[in-house]
């Protein structure tokens, strides 16, 4: 087991190929919601352009350990 960064979950996510079956004259917003985070990466023709990662995750939420800075975050990214 290994814990990885946010931005190194993005990359594994976006190298799975998913940007392959994307129409490239959309741009997309990928999110993928985990129990400590959610990674959200930007897919423009294609390709990722941009990504974060918000220590926003189910767990977290359930269990009330999400500030209002890290939504602030969220909605200003």
């Amino acid at each position: 087991m290994e814990i990885i960064s946010g931005g190194e979950e993005a990359r594994i996510a976006y190298e799975s190929h998913i940007a392959d079956r994307l129409d490239p004259a959309v741009r997309y917003l990928y999110v993928a919601v985990g129990g400590g985070s959610t990674e959200t990466t930007l897919i423009e023709n294609r390709k990722m352009v941009a990504s974060q990662s918000f220590n926003i995750g189910t767990l977290r939420v359930l269990a009330g350990k999400v500030g209002e800075t890290e939504w602030d975050k969220l909605n200003d990214w």
